[in-house]
């Protein structure tokens, strides 16, 4: 039995070296003749084989060589066979494509061609979860043929830039932009492999834990608290209002220090990173504003009175602007803290709301108004509009125009006014008609009144005026921005009529807004 196992031993070796010299032409008919006294390799193989499994080399005075270094270097001095005329070895574990180098006591000889294997590379394990920027340790076996690592949203990692690499181990950073997904490994050899990890690599993101304070002023000092905040590029306070992590006060992976910009809005912070995955706080932080809650003396006459506005955050506060003068100056209050504003009213101060602007440049509404004393213009003979419609006309719905009959914004007496607002198409407002009622009998007036308080841009323009009868009765009247204008106008004007079925105000291809109230005829 043992000569029969040698005799099959050796039938094997004698058809490998057949197979190798059989190769030879194609695989090292290239090297060079050498003289006889010389170690010359010839050829090599199988191509493709395993790692554990032999190659034979084929050459001349092969007998001289001591070892065999294999790629990147592992020398193997335990041949399973040895002669002149050829060397069986068998490829070790940690042996990686290139060329062998034979050594002898007198020569290196580096083969021509290279050494490729058939490599079954196995993964054991990989980290389930990283930060971007920190190393994740893969496991297995033959992993020092990877090649390259593919993360999710197909970023790869080249292996010269693997932090280390073995047969058993591999360690890379994960990318900055990576996102959490599977991770795909591309194999060298023979059969180049590409294949998946089966798990995924959970890539860590920004967590936000707090914001520390949740109410803060414009430029001053907001801690974002959390986890992995390292990895913040950019804080978003609204669409075209962030900063960058450069010009943070100061980062950590636990918080974030900024300063809140001037223009920043309440609403909810939004986290940037690398990976394109945003991080949304779960609260809305609150800007700091000024705020009146309420006015004195209850209603202002321009020129006499000293105002008092009482409310929060009124330190805040640089500049007032008073409807009909403009802008003040806190440098001419009378007095100015955080709780109250005191000052003269101007006497060109006229009926509206009062807007601010801040220290930092952030304009707003305080959220108060300037309301003067009753006209004293007493009551009309015939009212048509006094707070409301009479009950002998209704309300028209106008064209190219919107009109509200009971708005609060800016009453000339009492609680409402009409507001109309004009698209700039010849649209008529402010409609008022007999329709399915009796004509009003106007008898005994001598005016037709009204007042009309021209919005923004409207200064100068013109509004064409019909009290109508059984016709059309028409005129223009000009705007006033920013003011009450009374107006009483003679109905003789009008062509005297004894009543009247329709009135509207029509603008004159312009856009805008005007109000008009305490509308009627009078003596």
């Amino acid at each position: 039995m043992k000569n029969n196992i040698s005799y099959i031993k050796s039938h094997v070796r004698v058809i490998m070296l057949l197979m190798v010299m059989g190769q030879f032409m194609l695989v090292a008919c290239g090297d060079d003749d050498t003289a006889s006294t010389d170690t010359a390799v010839l050829s090599f193989g199988p191509s493709g084989v395993r790692h554990g499994e032999d190659i034979i080399i084929i050459g001349t005075n092969l007998d001289k060589v001591s070892s065999i270094l294999f790629r990147p270097s592992v020398e193997v001095s335990d041949f399973k066979e040895h002669s002149p005329g050829s060397i069986l070895v068998t490829v070790p574990q940690e042996a990686e494509p290139g060329t062998l180098i034979l050594r002898t006591s007198t020569q290196e000889i580096e083969t021509k061609t290279i050494l490729n294997l058939e490599v079954p590379v196995t993964i054991s394990s990989v980290t389930p979860s990283a930060k971007p920027g920190t190393e994740i340790t893969v496991t297995g076996d033959k992993l020092n043929w990877v090649e390259s690592i593919i993360f999710s949203s197909d970023i790869t990692v080249l292996k010269e830039s693997f932090v280390t690499q073995s047969s058993s181990e591999l360690k890379v950073t994960v990318p900055m932009a990576a996102q959490t997904g599977f991770i795909t490994f591309s194999a060298g050899g023979t059969e180049p492999l590409v294949f998946a990890h089966d798990s995924q690599l959970e890539v860590l993101v920004p967590v936000i834990s707090a914001l520390n304070p949740t109410a803060v002023r414009h430029e001053s000092t907001l801690t974002i608290e959390g986890a992995n905040l390292d990895l913040v590029t950019e804080v978003i306070f609204s669409e075209d209002v962030s900063i960058t992590s450069g010009s943070f006060t100061a980062q950590s992976e636990t918080a974030i220090e900024l300063t809140v910009p001037a223009t920043a809005v309440q609403g909810k912070v939004t986290l940037k990173q690398a990976a394109p995955v945003d991080v949304e706080s779960s609260g809305e932080l609150v800007i700091v504003l000024p705020a009146g809650t309420s006015i004195a003396p209850e209603t202002q006459k321009p020129g006499i009175d000293e105002v008092t506005i009482t409310g929060s955050d009124l330190d805040l506060v640089a500049s007032l602007q008073l409807p009909g003068h403009g802008t003040m100056l806190a440098a001419d209050f009378t007095s100015h803290t955080a709780g109250s504003i005191v000052f003269d009213l101007p006497e060109a101060a006229s009926l509206g709301v009062i807007n601010y602007t801040t220290i930092h440049g952030f304009s707003g509404p305080l959220g108060l108004a300037i309301s003067l004393p009753s006209s004293g213009l007493g009551a009309l003979l015939i009212p048509l509009y006094v707070d409301a419609i009479d009950e002998a006309m209704s309300e028209g719905g106008g064209w190219s125009s919107t009109t509200d009959f009971a708005n609060t914004e800016n009453p000339r007496e009492g609680e409402n006014s009409i507001k109309v607002t004009y698209e700039g198409g010849f649209g008529g407002g402010a409609q008022l008609g007999t329709w399915g009622k009796s004509p009003v009998s106007i008898a005994g007036s001598q005016v037709f009144a009204f007042s009309l308080f021209g919005g923004d841009g409207t200064d100068g323009k013109q509004l064409n005026l019909n009290v109508k009868s059984d016709v059309d009765n028409t005129m223009l009247v000009t705007i006033k921005e920013g003011e009450w204008v009374d107006f009483e106008i003679p109905i003789a004007d009008f062509g005297s009529p004894a009543e009247i079925t329709e009135i509207w105000f029509q603008d004159q291809g312009w856009s805008g807004t005007v109000y008009v109230d305490r509308m009627g005829f009078d003596l």
